[in-house]
């Protein structure tokens, strides 16, 4: 199954009235004992059942409509839901706790593995263990387990860190939202008894807890009922993703659903309590009868979700991050040269470039004064097999990015060979404050072994450092590329296209292929200024876009010796323009580098090179549109 699912609709949507026909085997949860790791306990220990349910037919009525519930029609399209039994993968026992004298208010927040950015969003917003007035509010991401076993072993590691998630074992899906209030529920009712509300909210949402504990502070009428946004006599949908069918096809003849709950632009449900749930109060009977009502109930929804991604400023280059797991940095890459940088004049014949290192020293003297050191890193990143050329794609990113690494790990950052070239992808990244985060990127590049990281803070004025440690790496490390391409992780990179240009076209191997600035003039304001006092010229040489350019082996060793030895300029994409500048190689402008986007088509996208500020989702649909056009064309 997909670990990503993207869609542009903020409801996810719960209730009998609410899924979708799809083919058995796509419905089917996969429940299976293979993510039981030894780190994580046994789900019998976790969450024994202490009691034994037992499913049956049922006719509910609300006085105007009643709605036959017939199990045996169920069983037929939803079996594995009717049979299902709740147990816990992941989970922290202290999660569920208060100090003496404080209720709790329980936020559970749906989740999905991938989305490690958007919980940690959350986590520097609302989701963090506070007290407010009396209450202590707590936030859980509730999860269910994803087919990759490595996207597993890393939500573990989460959970060790944040003890804030609770993994069931039925596959991520959001087909199987039902099973997760259902279990839900039975949690809260057997494990997390000392809730006295729970809140259901989805990791795409905005949360007020203080709004929410005045509300169930001052209304005492707030434990009686369940609150929330609620559908009243909605008509149930024949249609969409939401369909559910007539008889006999399928399990309801009733063309209305009445007083259907939305939890927070969330799930819906149909149960015989008053109105609608959001804020819930804790009643053990109640979530009994909760357990039994919503656990016959069949439901899809969709599961909503963008990215956030963060980075942190000023450059703090400190050792702390040198884990014993992690390589000293002198050992993967101990430099093998002395540089000094120097003052310099260039010209391009127009215009001269006056680069004098005091004043580059006085304003960015720290990047003047680094030497490059990795702290993490992959000897086996950069091999190609026996007889092929080698094609690196360097891709910028962040340590948050898990999200969009992750998909583009689906898209093309995949070791392929293309014709007579082995392409390999390479993510860039630097450092970050969070030692927990640094952590769990030790964890993915163990994983994936496609991950490289400078002892530099990330922040954009250092994608400078990026491209001069990059150079050193290449010029080092990595010397079987051949050629490599800059990308960033908000990009579709085609590399069949790229592989075609440069085994079509002798004269790609002198030139540096992206799309070419000329003469552009240098900003005095924004984020990527630059002073009077740094850079007198109103204008820059030209430059390639720094989202993406193609460099062929052969200048690797002068490019590196150069961008060691100029002052390092804060603009990166100029500074490669300057590096190219002095020493005296090519710019040739592609139209292939579209840094402006492009129409959506495959006729489009089939003979870009890259394709700059696409979403996740848009990038792996492009992906796969192109591989089965591909397909179609071979067939």
């Amino acid at each position: 199954m997909r670990n990503l699912v993207y869609c542009v609709t903020g409801l996810m949507t719960m209730g009998f009235v609410a899924f979708h026909l799809l083919a058995s085997s796509w419905l089917k949860a996969d429940v299976t004992n293979k993510f039981v790791k030894n780190s994580i306990p046994s789900p019998s220990k976790v969450n024994a059942s202490k009691e034994i349910y037992h499913r049956q037919s049922i006719n509910l009525t609300d006085g105007k409509t009643t709605f036959h519930m017939d199990l045996n029609r169920f069983q037929k399209e939803y079996g594995y839901m009717q049979d299902y039994s709740c147990k816990v993968k992941i989970s922290n026992p202290k999660m569920c706790t208060a100090p003496e004298n404080s209720s709790l208010l329980l936020i559970a927040t749906n989740s999905v593995p991938s989305s490690f950015t958007r919980r940690g969003a959350l986590r520097k917003a609302y989701a963090k263990r506070q007290q407010i007035k009396n209450y202590q509010v707590v936030t859980v991401f509730m999860l269910a387990v994803s087919r990759s076993e490595k996207l597993m072993e890393l939500i573990a590691y989460e959970s060790r860190y944040y003890g804030d998630i609770i993994v069931w074992d039925f596959e991520e899906h959001r087909a199987n939202l039902t099973l997760k209030i259902s279990c839900l529920l039975q949690w809260l009712n057997e494990e997390c008894t000392a809730a006295d509300f729970f809140v259901k909210a989805d990791d795409d949402e905005f949360v007020n807890p203080e709004a929410i504990v005045n509300y169930v502070t001052t209304d005492n009428t707030s434990e009686k009922v369940i609150s929330g946004y609620v559908f009243q006599r909605s008509m149930v949908y024949r249609f969409g993703n939401n369909k559910i069918l007539p008889d006999p096809l399928s399990l309801f003849s009733n063309t209305v659903a009445q007083r259907l709950a939305l939890l927070p632009y969330s799930a819906r449900d149909l149960c015989p309590i008053p109105a609608s749930a959001w804020v819930s109060p804790h009643n053990p009977k109640m979530y009994r009868n909760l357990v039994y009502c919503v656990t016959g109930l069949m439901t899809m929804g969709f599961v909503a979700f963008h990215l956030l991604d963060s980075s942190w400023l000023k450059a703090d280059v400190t050792n702390k991050f040198v884990k014993n797991s992690i390589p000293s940095p002198s050992k993967v890459n101990a430099s093998k040269e002395i540089y000094h940088r120097q003052s310099i004049n260039l010209t391009d014949g127009k215009t001269t470039f006056h680069m004098d290192l005091n004043r580059f020293q006085k304003e960015y003297g720290y990047m003047q004064d680094y030497s490059c050191k990795v702290k993490i890193s992959n000897p086996k990143m950069c091999t190609a097999p026996e007889n092929s050329s080698l094609l690196l794609i360097a891709t910028n990113s962040v340590p948050s990015s898990f999200t969009r690494r992750g998909a583009l790990r689906k898209a093309y950052a995949k070791r392929q060979q293309i014709k007579n070239y082995q392409v390999v992808t390479v993510f860039m990244l630097a450092v970050s404050r969070s030692e927990k985060l640094m952590e769990l990127i030790a964890y993915e590049s163990r994983y994936y072994g496609d991950i490289i990281v400078w002892d530099f803070e990330e922040h954009r004025a250092n994608l400078t450092l990026k491209i001069s440690c990059l150079l050193q790496w290449l010029n080092e490390e990595c010397t079987a590329a051949d050629f490599f391409v800059k990308a960033d992780d908000d990009e579709f990179v085609n590399p069949e296209a790229i592989v075609n240009y440069v085994t079509t076209d002798n004269t790609s191997e002198k030139v540096i292929s992206g799309y070419v600035f000329q003469r552009s003039m240098v900003y005095r304001f924004g984020n990527n200024k630059v002073s009077k006092y740094l850079l007198v010229n109103d204008i820059y040489p030209d430059f390639p876009a720094g989202g993406g350019y193609m460099v062929p082996r052969s200048f690797i060793p002068e490019l590196n010796w150069k961008s060691k030895t100029l002052p390092a300029f804060p603009v990166d994409d100029v500074f490669m323009g300057f590096l190219a500048l002095a020493c005296k190689i090519p710019l040739r402008n592609k139209k292939e580098f579209y840094m402006w986007g492009l129409q959506y088509s495959v006729q489009h996208f089939k003979d870009a090179f890259i394709v700059h500020s696409l979403s996740p989702e848009k990038i792996i649909e492009m992906w796969e549109m192109l591989q089965k056009e591909k397909q179609r064309l071979i067939a």
